[in-house]
């Protein structure tokens, strides 16, 4: 069986948080994890991240 793996992407009201608390908090970054694999997004990256407004 072979094994392909998946990117990780964060939801819309993931995104939509992240955005929010970057205002609010000063949030620096983001975790996002699916219990196996974790990816780390700047707060630089919450505006390339695709969500519809």
């Amino acid at each position: 069986m072979k094994d392909i793996g998946g990117a990780l992407a964060p939801s819309l009201t993931d995104v939509h948080a992240w955005r929010n608390m970057r205002e609010g908090f000063g949030l620096k970054g983001g975790w996002l994890t699916n219990g196996l694999d974790s990816i780390h997004y700047t707060s630089e990256d919450f505006d390339r991240l695709s969500a519809w407004d």
